[in-house]
């Protein structure tokens, strides 16, 4: 069993969030997941957005083949 550490980055942006995952200090992968303006526009305010955020980045983690549950700090 490996003792690195999984760590997810996320940073969110007006029209999308940028994500990263790193085991310790290397780089696993790199996203950028993109959002139709469209769709940003039918939250009031920007707090509201993240359940739709959360829904793409797990989407995302799955196409990756990375369970959350394995990821030790989300930052």
């Amino acid at each position: 069993m490996s003792d690195a550490k999984k760590i997810l980055v996320i940073n969110p942006g007006s029209t999308s969030t940028k994500v990263s995952l790193f085991k310790d200090e290397k780089s696993v992968f790199e996203k950028s997941l993109f959002h139709d303006a469209d769709v940003l526009l039918k939250f009031p305010h920007v707090n509201d957005q993240l359940q739709f955020r959360y829904d793409v980045i797990v989407d995302m983690l799955r196409e990756e083949k990375t369970v959350p549950e394995s990821i030790d700090a989300f930052v």
